[in-house]
């Protein structure tokens, strides 16, 4: 991952970002997770890509950290690797926001939603209760 970043002209050196513009590529990096995870996690709910990659995601009822994580390794990739770094990429940006992109976790939002933070979701109405299920059959009680 390092050769992209100096491929892409990010900076590791001093002086490190000011306050304004850490602010800015953080705002700008959830907008980017958000939009890029919701693309990558739908794709991965089409009939195609579902049973060879994401199906294994699924697997356990209750969302809780470890599901993230458990998932095929090309699911893996595209969505908890790819994702949080194509921020840092786009804007080459310092190293000190690149740490601080891979330490979030992506679908800390919601078990039922596609998106990270729900801005997509709310864009697409995939906020709905169609695809949230039934949260009082799904609560854990």
């Amino acid at each position: 991952m390092w050769f992209l970043y100096k491929w892409r002209g990010c900076r590791s050196d001093l002086p490190t970002p000011n306050v304004l513009e850490l602010f800015v590529h953080l705002v700008t990096f959830v907008f980017i997770e958000d939009v890029v995870f919701y693309a990558m996690h739908r794709s991965f709910h089409s009939s195609k890509t579902f049973g060879r990659f994401h199906e294994k995601h699924h697997e356990y009822r209750y969302s809780f950290a470890l599901v993230g994580t458990y998932s095929n390794p090309v699911d893996f990739i595209c969505k908890h690797v790819v994702v949080p770094t194509m921020g840092p990429l786009l804007l080459g940006s310092h190293t000190v926001r690149y740490g601080d992109c891979i330490q979030r976790f992506p679908s800390f939002r919601c078990a039922w939603n596609f998106g990270v933070m729900g801005f997509m979701d709310f864009a697409f109405n995939t906020d709905c209760v169609q695809f949230r299920g039934h949260p009082k059959k799904n609560k854990i009680r």
